[in-house]
């Protein structure tokens, strides 16, 4: 963990608990083994639904719920991690069809 003076190691099934950064976009410019902790709304498909189908793509470090008032999912993981699973999350949260 990185802080203003210092670089802090700490083990990793302690690095929830720890002052990771918070990032509202993928587009920061961040290391890939960076911890973070990334929010995101899905549009079309039940965030809660999700969990179980991307729980198994997480490390044991790493932690994932859903919140369903706000259709959201909170990802803490290394940077490279989240942005893969957000990519996932974008493929999969598409308008459903309905049959003619």
């Amino acid at each position: 963990v990185v802080t203003e003076s210092a670089v802090v190691i700490v083990p990793e099934a302690s690095i929830r608990q720890q002052a990771i950064p918070t990032i509202t976009t993928l587009n920061e410019k961040l290391p890939d083994d960076q911890w973070v902790t990334f929010l995101m709304r899905v549009q079309h498909v039940s965030a809660a639904q999700l969990v179980p189908i991307l729980r198994p793509m997480m490390p044991q470090s790493g932690h994932m719920a859903a919140f369903p008032e706000q259709n959201t999912l909170l990802f803490v993981d290394r940077f490279s991690n989240v942005r893969r699973l957000a990519g996932l999350v974008k493929s999969l949260d598409s308008p459903v069809q309905k049959p003619k």
